[in-house]
């Protein structure tokens, strides 16, 4: 879901880190080294065009389930989607997270960039539970509002849930690869274990999340998401995750219309299914020279966080003027969660108009060069540090 990294020109040597790596003479210190030093996978001048490509499928796919109840086909149809585009959104996110962090000698806060889901996420908060307080007073009812779980786990909206877990599992990630550094990076990976850990525990607890395993689902992902990295550093690795890939797609697509066989592999069903996507993304080479079509797959973020509110807006007007839809047919899916990703792109191209809408909305940060006098401030429209 969040957006491709920008390529990063800083070039990595392996003795320049090695004696950051914990037990390097070990079996899974030589592992770790590995990970950590494999190249990164995004070092061209160009977004990855596959991979945008995906996530706008994906982000469509969002908005196709969300649009409930359905008949009894287009239920079916909504299951292609639901099978792969979360999982797809937190495999691709995580191996980004763990690219970009591995490469840094010394990761800071800054550099995690969790302003690119922070600020949108409270923006977004903010922005939705507004939305059903005034819906629910229109209704003449009045809005039950849990605040931890607004606050902390995406209850402003359906949607916003995936934000809070997907931080849980970049946590985890970032805890990893700091205790397999010095001493002190080790500290800071215990500690930022431990607080994924109470994390997980109370959202899922809490039925936050929607499930009650996001500790255990964030360890396959991450997990997955590392021996993605791994792999893709050598030819015989990303040839053997094409063959995965298309397998585990065809064993998705027979498990959409047949029931199984990826049904009886339960929690670990929704990492494997990212990690086959992913790896197609990953080793799909594609050319788009169309500037529109360019800038039009950058949207799947936007789309995502700004889809429910225009879902909302929808189904109340067809509701005071008595148009009920519902049951969704395959059609009717199709074309109302088309309509609702033209909105959504035209919001973003709104908002991408100027570097501060677009960062509180987006979580985009403009390139923005203040000179030394400090009266002339000139904007870049290149967004910067997208993951």
């Amino acid at each position: 879901m969040l957006d491709n990294p920008e390529p990063s020109n800083t070039a990595i040597h392996l003795s320049r880190h090695r004696q950051e790596i914990l037990s390097p003479n070990t079996k899974c210190g030589q592992v770790m080294a590995r990970v950590s030093f494999s190249k990164p996978l995004v070092m061209n001048s160009q977004r990855s065009l596959a991979i945008d490509i995906i996530k706008l499928a994906a982000a469509f796919g969002v908005v196709i389930i969300h649009l409930e109840p359905s008949t009894k086909d287009a239920e079916v149809f909504t299951q292609l989607f639901s099978l792969f585009a979360v999982p797809f959104f937190l495999m691709i996110s995580l191996l980004f997270f763990i690219n970009r962090v591995n490469i840094l000698p010394s990761p800071r806060l800054l550099s995690l960039r969790l302003d690119r889901i922070l600020v949108p996420y409270v923006v977004w908060s903010v922005i939705y539970t507004l939305m059903r307080v005034l819906k629910y007073r229109l209704g003449g009812e009045t809005l039950p509002i849990n605040v931890v779980g607004i606050i902390f786990f995406g209850g402003a909206a359906v949607q916003l849930y995936f934000l809070p877990l997907l931080l849980l599992f970049q946590a985890q990630a970032l805890s990893v690869i700091l205790l397999f550094r010095a001493n002190y990076w080790r500290l800071i990976g215990s500690s930022v274990a431990l607080g994924a850990v109470l994390f997980g525990y109370f959202g899922s607890a809490g039925g936050h999340f929607g499930f009650n395993h996001a500790l255990e689902l964030g360890v396959l992902y991450v997990t997955l998401a590392f021996l993605l990295t791994y792999t893709q550093a050598a030819v015989n690795g990303r040839r053997t995750n094409l063959v995965i890939g298309w397998l585990i797609v065809a064993l998705s697509v027979s498990t959409v219309f047949l029931g199984y066989p990826l049904n009886a592999l339960g929690i670990i069903r929704g990492p494997i299914v990212g990690y086959a996507v992913a790896a197609l993304a990953l080793n799909w080479r594609l050319h788009i020279t169309n500037p529109l079509l360019s800038a039009l797959l950058t949207c799947s973020y936007g789309i995502y966080l700004a889809h429910f509110g225009f879902l909302e807006c929808f189904e109340f007007a067809f509701d005071k003027l008595g148009a009920d839809l519902t049951p969704y047919t395959i059609v009717t899916k199709i074309l109302l969660g088309g309509v609702i990703c033209l909105f959504c792109v035209g919001f973003i191209a709104i908002v991408r108009s100027h570097w501060l809408s677009a960062y509180l909305f987006l979580g985009e940060k403009a390139n923005i060069k203040i000179q030394k006098t400090g009266a002339e401030v000139t904007a870049n429209s290149k967004v910067l540090a997208r993951f």
